[in-house]
């Protein structure tokens, strides 16, 4: 199997798991999954490295530089031992209108139960992040 039908499968058992319609990937190989207080986190994995990826937007760039240090460092406080998270990456999106964090995490033997603990705890992750 590859990461792709991997990834299918964790997503229909995690959606079969929380009763909710399952969401299929895009063509890039993308889904997304909303969770309360509008965050949405991505989730993807590509065949040629073998990591399921999370990543979603944080918020707004502020537009003076001063709130935006202080946002940066505000949403820099997240590298905590989350089940298993330990470090992301804070990075703008590439018109650099908002935060995104992401992590990465090996999609090789991750069971339904772990994908979904990763997950809950990233959408987690982001909601004490959120600038």
């Amino acid at each position: 199997m590859n990461s792709r039908q991997t990834l299918e499968t964790l997503l229909a058992q995690f959606a079969q798991a929380a009763g909710i319609s399952g969401e299929p990937l895009n063509e890039q190989g993308v889904a997304a999954i909303g969770f309360d207080q509008d965050i949405v986190v991505n989730v993807a994995a590509y065949d040629a490295s073998d990591l399921l990826h999370l990543f979603a937007t944080l918020g707004l760039v502020p537009d003076d530089d001063e709130a935006m240090h202080r946002a940066m460092q505000l949403a820099m406080c997240f590298n905590r031992d989350l089940i298993g998270i330990r470090s992301g990456a804070i990075g703008l999106t590439p018109d650099e209108r908002e935060f995104v964090l992401s992590t990465c995490l090996p999609l090789a033997n991750l069971t339904a139960e772990e994908f979904s603990l990763h997950l809950l705890a990233f959408a987690e992750l982001c909601r004490q992040a959120r600038i």
